[in-house]
């Protein structure tokens, strides 16, 4: 509610609909290290709109975690945090469609969470955190 509630919402989220479309040319283009980084930084960013330092910071702090979790245990054709979910979500909160747009952040969050605690598909080639798809 309080991201809807801020003045000029639309043109706030200007830059991270930027960020999205570099998400999606470095997850097309196979540079999974931008990738992965530039899907964290879209939730830090999203954090960083409501002004609250305290809230960015933890976040900023969990997305690096994670990371490295994603990096490590997701194989590079897995979507561990997709772009077109960020975009869904940004074109919500541009309508100003809170219930749509609450929906689409749930959703998009309950998946990372479901991505996060499954259980590992077999032994996990550590060199393939750092793949990059020539």
């Amino acid at each position: 509610d309080r991201l809807l509630a801020l003045a000029d919402l639309p043109a706030r989220l200007a830059p991270l609909y930027d960020m999205v479309d570099r998400e999606r040319r470095a997850f097309e283009c196979g540079d999974r290290i931008s990738w992965i980084r530039l899907s964290n930084a879209f939730h830090v960013e999203m954090a960083r709109l409501l002004g609250n330092q305290v809230l960015t910071e933890m976040l900023h702090s969990l997305c690096a975690r994670t990371s490295l979790v994603i990096a490590y245990y997701d194989t590079p054709n897995d979507s561990a945090c997709s772009y077109f979910e960020h975009q869904d979500i940004l074109d919500k909160l541009s309508h100003l469609d809170a219930p749509a747009a609450k929906a689409a952040m749930h959703h998009h969050l309950e998946d990372c969470e479901r991505r996060m605690n499954e259980p590992e598909k077999g032994p996990v080639d550590p060199w393939l955190a750092f793949a990059v798809k020539r």
